[in-house]
């Protein structure tokens, strides 16, 4: 079950860390969402015009005045802040490059903290051949690559879904070995194994996650690594220069690996620009921040892997 939730084998996890439970007592309840992290996105965007779609950053040079953000077909932004919130995948694959590199004690942070692979294939069926009721079931099995977590994913849709998680080295092996057809037939193989007496129907359709295998995350979410300093996700949330800041799950001490996480990480930064940095406007200004000697397109921007904005100020 740990190895599950951290989305690591526990030879990986620091299970001192582990007990810290902190990142849990943000709410009383787990929010199960059926239009998906999509609906959130939508409503955080509703009132933006400024974003760019399919801007995949390659370069990112700053100085005492601005920073410079080029992406693989050509565009250059420049604007007077740039935060960066990509997955800590992104930023351990090294493929946005830094100019002037980033500090030792960040790279070392971002090498340290631990990035997991949390895999699902939900299953439909026409019907549920299944006479069980409840969330969720676990199979202990006799080899650690064998099928483990089960989710029964028609609690939030009315449909016959099971939703199979594995996670860790098994998951990374395991889609390096087989496709998605040849997994599925795996996965059925387990079920009928844990109901000798039902006969498992066919499928209708099959979806699988590839996360750890996409360029923009390389993986799910942070974990506490044996080798992690606890500091090391404060050295992965510290601003450089007073002009690249960092957000992001990853940069969580205590809600890490959650999307509050993530959420917390932005109001983090979004404090430091308005109250650390003076940025609240006044009554009496009438001045753009952005009315320099060099034309920026933005006062400040946003880098994730669903969107690059330009906040015009």
């Amino acid at each position: 079950m740990i190895s599950n939730n951290e989305g690591a084998d526990l030879d990986a996890i620091n299970a001192k860390a582990f007990l810290d439970i902190n990142s849990l007592h943000y709410g009383r309840w787990h929010i199960f969402d059926e239009t998906g992290y999509m609906a959130l996105t939508y409503y955080l965007a509703r009132d933006l015009d400024n974003i760019r779609l399919e801007q995949v950053v390659k370069k990112i040079v700053s100085n005492e005045k601005f920073v410079e953000v080029s992406t693989t077909d050509g565009q250059v932004y420049r604007a007077e802040f740039v935060l960066i919130t990509v997955p800590l995948g992104v930023m351990k694959s090294k493929q946005i490059e830094f100019n002037p590199s980033l500090p030792q004690w960040k790279l070392d942070a971002i090498d340290r903290i631990g990035f997991g692979t949390y895999e699902k294939l939900f299953l439909l069926w026409d019907r549920p051949w299944w006479n069980f009721t409840g969330f969720h079931y676990m199979r202990i099995p006799s080899e650690s690559t064998e099928f483990r977590y089960w989710v029964i994913a028609d609690k939030s849709n009315d449909k016959p879904v099971l939703a199979c998680h594995f996670s860790g080295r098994a998951a990374i092996q395991l889609k390096s070995k087989l496709n998605q057809d040849e997994i599925v037939e795996e996965i059925r193989g387990t079920l009928q194994k844990m109901f000798p007496d039902i006969v498992i129907p066919q499928l209708v359709a099959s979806y699988m996650t590839n996360w750890n295998q996409d360029p923009f995350s390389y993986g799910s979410y942070s974990y506490i690594s044996v080798k992690q300093k606890y500091e090391d996700p404060l050295y992965l949330a510290e601003q450089i220069n007073d002009r690249l800041l960092f957000a992001g799950e990853a940069t969580s001490t205590d809600a890490y690996g959650y999307t509050h996480g993530a959420l917390l990480s932005a109001r983090r930064e979004v404090t430091r620009l308005l109250f650390v940095y003076d940025l609240l406007p006044t009554q009496n200004s009438t001045t753009s921040r952005s009315a320099m000697t060099i034309p920026l397109e933005g006062f400040i921007i946003i880098i994730s892997f669903i969107w690059l904005q330009l906040c015009v100020h």
